[in-house]
């Protein structure tokens, strides 16, 4: 704590060894650790962390919403052969474009056994030690580093400081990780000016600590709480989970004046309620509301005597989105919508409340909504804290409609309510429509639908063209993806060739209107020679379709599926065939689906003379399956991709 009488300083360094009793000194290793051969709670890892720790001092400013945490983070890793080296690559993500948090006090060490025995200390030094600035979506820039002198029983180990302000928003501490972990421990100290309330979503057993600091009694005396866990199980990774935050073992916080709330649930509601007026009355949130923006008088006229609500709507998101460029920063906090409208760049949040700023100017109703996006977790409306939200989201209530705006989302018109907070809950900040709501969508969302026509030649070499037309999150996921042209062709062709041989690309077209439309048209000539043996020739129907491998595989399942959107994909391919060929077998007609019909796969097949027609269509209406509703999903996808794994056969005549 700041300001505190020089006279504390014996008891803060007492209390702190006792708070930090139960962990390993930084910087030295024990010979037990270098010599241990595997992880004893997961026989098979090939790496383990032997501690991951943080701790949490809060400024002493918190009333000022301007306030920072200080957090000590601790990392202990032993790499127990060549294929737990990638544990040792560093990458510490951090925000810096608002100078919300940033990174100091790295120090890192790697301990090694030379031949006699003998433990061998290095020092990471300074040069080895990188900041990279992101260029990816959705990403943060990093600090990176990694080791050298890496060998197998090799023991690493780093610690550093992140500064982070807007304190009344904690991050979960996750005791889980991608590796198995032996001690995982997070500790606040908490001023009595603040009151931590907190739960678990954990199955292994917690060590719960408290102590205190005390300063002569009063305001600045502190709490500290340790939350320890032990011997935890690394983290598998499944096709379609929930977020990893959802389901990894963690603690959540929530920090809020001391007294001001009781501890029952009943005051939920007011809870939520008081930090709606704290929001309302912050200056990186309800102060930018009405703040003049520089010069865009002439654009607020000219839009106010646009014909309809709609129209508004459309022109205003539409020109943020063209004229501000997204730094990849996802917050809810906003520095300045005057400097993001000023450098035309700016985070999420200060590009979503220009976009109300201007919304409201041009008299259009709406309301700042927070949310968490799917890689955030969801929001737990039972449990009052700030921390759940990574972003903030315009809702615009127009008649019957209501739609949700979000100036990051790429391909997107502003019917589409954005996908990566689609199917859950969000909380208006408003002083008369604070209230939580369900974000959803009851069409489908997600919609492919390819034309592919092929022709054979006389030597049976393959020429076909397609179309292939993608209609909502179908359409962004398209723009999330691309890179240049040249990549795309290399990229498209590299997956074609994971079904047929010697596929080529010749060209390709696309038809696009960004803001404006929810479709994409694409389209693509190709040509290929199907795999054949003699006069025999075999070609995959479904080469250029979303069929490329089966993600349900394992026989069984931890964690829920989630498909993300309701979604449809249809398929027809048109193939004829020169004179000299003759088709002897193809796909048969069949249509299964789940006992609900909450997944459909349809094929009808139209074959005469030496052409064949396949329709296929495969739906998926409900986005949602739970783990024990797996061995179902399982099954039918397995008899699918067993569908669309039969060939057509081509007979060559002599």
């Amino acid at each position: 704590m700041k300001n505190i009488l020089h006279l504390s300083f014996l008891l803060i360094l007492f209390f702190h060894v006792v708070a930090q009793k139960k962990l390993p000194e930084f910087g030295k290793v024990d010979m037990s650790e270098l010599t241990m051969k595997e992880c004893s709670f997961e026989k098979n890892a090939n790496a383990m962390n032997l501690l991951r720790s943080v701790k949490i001092d809060f400024d002493d400013n918190v009333r000022s919403w301007s306030t920072e945490t200080a957090s000590e983070y601790r990392v202990r890793i032993k790499i127990f052969n060549e294929k737990g080296f990638s544990a040792a690559n560093i990458k510490i993500p951090y925000v810096s474009e608002s100078k919300s948090s940033k990174i100091t006090d790295i120090e890192a060490y790697i301990f090694n056994l030379d031949k006699s025995g003998n433990i061998i200390k290095e020092k990471l030094e300074r040069k080895d030690i990188f900041k990279e600035k992101s260029k990816a979506k959705n990403s943060l820039n990093s600090v990176s580093f990694t080791f050298r002198n890496l060998q197998s029983g090799s023991v690493i180990e780093y610690k550093y400081t992140r500064i982070d302000k807007y304190s009344y928003s904690e991050e979960p501490w996750f005791f889980q990780d991608e590796l198995p972990t032996a001690i995982s421990s997070v500790t606040l100290n908490i001023p009595t000016y603040m009151e931590l309330n907190y739960h678990f979503v954990t199955f292994n057993p917690i060590e719960n600590d408290s102590s205190f600091k005390k300063y002569g009694g009063g305001f600045f005396d502190e709490e500290i709480r340790t939350f320890t866990m032990r011997n935890i199980l690394s983290f598998r990774i499944e096709p379609y989970m929930s977020s990893l935050k959802d389901n990894l073992q963690r603690v959540e916080f929530a920090v809020s004046e001391s007294g001001l709330f009781k501890s029952s649930a009943e005051n939920n509601e007011y809870r939520w309620q008081h930090y709606n007026i704290l929001l309302l009355r912050a200056r990186f949130f309800g102060k930018q509301f009405d703040k003049p923006i520089g010069d865009m008088n002439q654009f607020i006229d000219s839009v106010k005597l646009l014909n309809s609500n709609e129209t508004k709507i459309a022109t205003v998101y539409s020109y943020i989105k063209k004229n501000v460029k997204w730094n990849n920063e996802l917050t809810f906090y906003c520095d300045s919508i005057e400097e993001c409208w000023k450098n035309k760049t700016g985070s999420s949040a200060e590009m979503n409340i220009l976009l109300l700023n201007i919304l409201r100017k041009v008299n259009i109703n709406c309301f700042p909504i927070l949310a968490s996006t799917h890689n955030n977790g969801k929001p737990d409306e039972t449990f009052p804290s700030l921390s759940q939200f990574n972003c903030v989201d315009i809702i615009v209530p127009d008649g019957k409609n209501f739609y949700i705006l979000d100036c990051t989302q790429k391909g997107l018109s502003f019917k589409m309510p954005p996908l990566n907070v689609l199917n859950t809950k969000a909380f208006i900040v408003d002083p008369k429509q604070a209230n939580w709501i369900y974000i959803a969508n009851d069409r489908i969302t997600r919609e492919s639908r390819t034309n592919i026509a092929l022709n054979t030649d006389s030597t049976g070499n393959v020429s076909g063209e397609s179309r292939v037309v993608l209609t909502g999150f179908a359409k962004s996921a398209a723009f999330a993806e691309e890179k240049n042209n040249t990549d795309d062709e290399k990229e498209a062709e590299k997956k074609l060739s994971e079904n047929t041989e010697s596929f080529s690309i010749d060209t390709t077209f696309e038809e696009r209107n960004e803001e404006n439309s929810d479709t994409l048209i694409q389209r693509t000539r190709f040509h290929f020679t199907p795999s054949n043996t003699g006069a025999s020739y075999f070609l995959n129907p479904y080469i250029y379709s979303y069929f490329k491998k089966n993600p349900f595989t394992d026989t069984a399942r931890l964690y829920d599926i989630d498909f993300g959107s309701t979604q449809t994909y249809f398929i027809s391919i048109h193939l004829k065939t020169a004179d000299n060929f003759t088709i002897e077998d193809f796909p048969k007609k069949i249509f299964i689906r789940m006992q609900d019909s909450s997944i459909l796969f349809k094929r009808e097949v139209f074959q005469e003379n030496n052409e064949i027609l396949i329709r296929t269509t495969f739906t998926i209406n409900d986005y949602y399956f739970t783990k024990e509703n797996y061995p179902g999903v399982k099954s039918f996808f397995d008899k699918v991709y067993a569908l669309i794994n039969e060939e057509i056969l081509l007979k060559k005549n002599n």
